[in-house]
């Protein structure tokens, strides 16, 4: 080692040294604000990185973390406040039970408020919940928000961890909500099955690009084919096909047509499906005694020199490869059309998709959203019911409990700072309480309008300071 490396060495270990012995000086008052501070700046974070969670899972650990948190915090406020009084053997358990007693009290204001939620209120929770992810992504908004929250993200976020108290408070707002369920659903769902239709595009340009040379061999086949001749001599088979009354009839004359193509069409390399040749007809209505008689319905199965040609053209020119295992997992109506089309562009396939993709949602909202009584006491989907009404309350009691003991260590630490607990006590109640007042107005009514107004200007407020948010993602 050399001598300056020597000297580096001996000065990082004094200086280690040095910060030990000040840290084993610190009195437990010192340590207890040092650990305040930390906490502070834990709990603000958390709020912060419950805005921002990407997923109801993740706000909902997130908050249930922020639970644990507010029993921490509350436990170390009671210990800190009153441990130079009563000491700290009397204390600490006391401040245990505190804390506990907080986490319990949020438990069981969420439990509350989803156990007596009903049935529609369960619905509606589940339809706020996909509104609020589409609200954070930008993808919907309501026509009353102010525009100096909905031009804010961070503020929308805090707002709409509020819309699960609109359930109650707001009726008027639920059902504003409910009614773009169509744009939420295009918003949460649309966009992921729109890829997967890009994707499915990128499989079978691949395809088509692939099956050039078959479709090149399939249009020199086709041009040699005698399709007249073809006709005659199926039309020959397909009589007595329809006229088979059993599974085993039509198997025997199917295996014969397709031995005959094997042998005289082996270029064509498939098999002929004869149902495809085959429709229900209905005889001419008779009149007899002068009152008129359905006819019988019979099965006629032919075809003609231009109905196989179209047929085996689809089959070998219009599939271009799409007709491919790669392809299988493709909507039917999807397959059809690229089997009995030419090449399709992408804003072809596009639209194509898109009917679709409008049934899937269609079809997505009568499942999730047609009938509120799956949800009630006693019903199918109870449980769940439930968890999407937690999902909606929890995180904005979690952000109240979180802001609110917040606010007492802050005031706590500011009466520990100029030693007058008095004054610090009621600048921080009215610095706490002002925001539901005159903070930005929201389009909620009643309690719940009160509440997001305060929680918006708070947790926009505090976000700034969660320099440890980047520990929870």
């Amino acid at each position: 080692m050399s001598r300056t490396e020597a000297r580096a060495a001996a000065t990082l270990h004094a200086a280690r040294s040095t910060l030990f012995r000040r840290l084993r000086r610190l009195s437990l008052f010192q340590w207890l604000l040092v650990v305040t501070v930390v906490y502070l700046l834990w709990q603000v974070s958390l709020s912060g990185a419950i805005l921002t969670a990407q997923s109801v899972e993740q706000s909902d650990r997130l908050s249930e973390l922020a639970r644990r948190t507010v029993g921490f915090g509350t436990a170390l406020f009671v210990f800190r406040a009153a441990y130079r009084r009563f000491g700290w053997k009397l204390v600490l358990p006391v401040a245990l039970v505190a804390g506990w007693s907080a986490m319990w009290a949020e438990d069981a204001l969420v439990n509350h408020f989803a156990d007596e939620s009903s049935a529609q209120a369960r619905l509606e929770a589940k339809t706020i919940q996909l509104f609020t992810a589409a609200m954070a992504r930008g993808k919907v908004t309501l026509p009353e928000l102010p525009e100096a929250i909905a031009s804010a993200p961070l503020k929308v976020r805090a707002f709409s961890r509020v819309l699960g108290f609109a359930i109650w408070n707001d009726p008027a707002l639920v059902r504003q909500i409910t009614a773009r369920t169509d744009a939420v659903l295009a918003a949460i769902y649309g966009q992921e099955l729109y890829d997967k239709a890009d994707a499915g595009y990128d499989r079978y340009l691949a395809a088509w690009v692939a099956g050039a040379e078959k479709r090149k061999a399939a249009a020199e086949a086709l041009a040699r084919i005698n399709f007249a001749q073809y006709a005659r001599d199926l039309n020959g088979q397909l009589g007595p096909y329809a006229a088979c009354t059993t599974e085993d009839c039509r198997r025997k004359i199917s295996n014969r047509v397709n031995n005959y193509i094997r042998r005289n069409l082996p270029e064509l390399g498939l098999e002929l499906d004869l149902e495809a040749f085959c429709r229900e007809e209905r005889e001419p209505v008779r009149y007899v005694m002068g009152r008129a008689v359905t006819g019988a319905a019979r099965r006629v199965c032919t075809t003609n020199e231009k109905d196989l040609y179209a047929w085996l053209r689809g089959r070998l020119g219009g599939a271009g490869g799409a007709d491919t295992p790669e392809l299988a997992d493709l909507p039917a109506a999807v397959r059809t059309r690229i089997l009995s089309g030419d090449f399709l562009s992408l804003e072809a396939w596009r639209e194509l998709w898109k009917t679709h993709i409008e049934g899937e949602l269609s079809a997505r909202r009568q499942r999730e959203f047609g009938d509120d009584a799956q949800y009630a006491d006693g019903a199918p989907l109870e449980k769940e019911g439930k968890a999407f009404a937690i999902s909606v309350f929890l995180p904005p009691v979690a952000l109240g409990f979180s802001v609110t003991v917040c606010f007492l260590h802050l005031a706590s630490l500011g009466a520990a700072l100029t030693r007058r607990p008095g004054l610090c006590a009621l600048v921080a109640a009215v610095c706490y309480v002002l925001p539901a007042f005159f903070a930005t107005p929201v389009p909620l009514s009643g309690f719940a309008g009160i509440y997001a107004r305060w929680l918006v200007f708070w947790e926009g407020a505090l976000y700034p300071l969660g320099v440890l948010r980047w520990l929870m993602t």
